[in-house]
């Protein structure tokens, strides 16, 4: 039997958090939304 915290579990959710865990850190690193955007973008396109 599942417990609440995995009935309740979806990929969006997890997605929200590491986009959390993302924009905390570049906070922290004195980063903008936009640069992490533009960063990620670049990422994406180079891959």
């Amino acid at each position: 039997m599942l417990d609440s915290k995995e009935q309740n579990y979806s990929p969006k959710q997890a997605v929200d958090k590491e986009w959390l865990v993302l924009m905390a850190t570049a906070k922290l690193q004195g980063l903008t939304t936009e640069q992490v955007r533009e960063f990620l973008n670049q990422k994406k396109n180079n891959s």
